[in-house]
């Protein structure tokens, strides 16, 4: 087909790579719907959930711990004077921009802990009814208020920190060791875009941890995720805006290859994205 003859027609429907097989994701996606069956199931898990204590308890606890690891404060998060109008207006891609490009230049400690705590961080916390515990609620939504992300820093260049692994420990706003040595040669032995990402001083590795959405949800709870992933992704992109720094979400990569770096089993927890940030040049 020639390019005036596309013109006019919606692209779903251009007969473009006809040999492609995409059944198993027309499955998939079949698996994920919601339908007057499966309603009622998931329906019904939602009284059990609030009758039971330890139930209600392992919903509020929805976050991962490195228990035994070397734990770092970081900076209360700060933003700068942009407003959310211009923010929403400057946000772009490194990769969308012709000519940008990372600078190389390490970042500060203080702007990590701000994109950190202004994108999945606490914002505020509950008491639970009948419970001797709190909920805690994060900078982005989840749905089910589940949160199911966890964040892992790749720290090749930051001021004040040693390059490495970390965890963001999001209750107490710090980052626990995973992993500490030079980790920039690995991991940019496991992207398709090294150019790019040889500059960026820190790469954020975005993680599902399936169970604590499908175990309310069942299918359904992968959508949700997904959703969680696409909020989590623009308030990365907010946040990095309003400090004036470059960003960059990352697809191009190895999937078990960056879990393995990380240190996850692939399977429970997977890597979902990741977004590279630092100073342009």
């Amino acid at each position: 087909m020639k390019a005036d003859e596309i013109q006019g027609l919606e692209y779903s429907i251009v007969p473009l790579f006809e040999e492609d097989d995409y059944s198993f994701t027309e499955l998939f996606h079949e698996y994920t719907k919601l339908n007057r069956a499966n309603t009622h199931v998931i329906a019904s898990r939602v009284p059990a959930i609030l009758r039971d204590p330890k139930l209600r308890a392992m919903m509020a606890r929805s976050w991962k711990t490195y228990r035994g690891h070397e734990r770092l404060p970081l900076p209360s998060p700060h933003l700068g004077e942009m407003t959310l109008e211009e923010a929403l207006r400057n946000r772009c891609s490194l990769s969308s921009v012709p000519g940008a490009e990372f600078s190389g230049d390490p970042i500060n400690l203080a702007d990590l802990g701000s994109v950190l705590g202004y994108s999945y961080g606490v914002t505020h916390s509950h008491p639970i009814q009948g419970l001797h515990q709190v909920q805690h609620f994060r900078a982005t939504p989840s749905a089910g208020a589940l949160y199911p992300l966890e964040i892992y820093a790749l720290v090749f260049r930051v001021e004040g920190l040693n390059e490495g692994v970390y965890h963001y420990g999001v209750v107490d706003h710090c980052l626990e060791v995973v992993r500490k040595g030079p980790v920039r040669d690995e991991f940019l032995k496991t992207t398709t875009y090294y150019d790019m990402c040889s500059k960026a001083p820190v790469v954020l590795v975005v993680t599902s941890v399936f169970q604590r959405s499908l175990f309310k949800y069942q299918y359904r709870g992968y959508r949700f995720i997904m959703n969680d992933v696409g909020a989590l992704l623009q308030s990365f992109y907010l946040v990095t805006t309003a400090l004036g720094l470059g960003t960059c979400a990352l697809a191009g990569f190895f999937d078990d290859e960056v879990g393995n770096l990380i240190g996850i089993n692939n399977v429970d927890e997977a890597v979902a994205i990741c977004f590279l940030l630092g100073p342009l040049k």
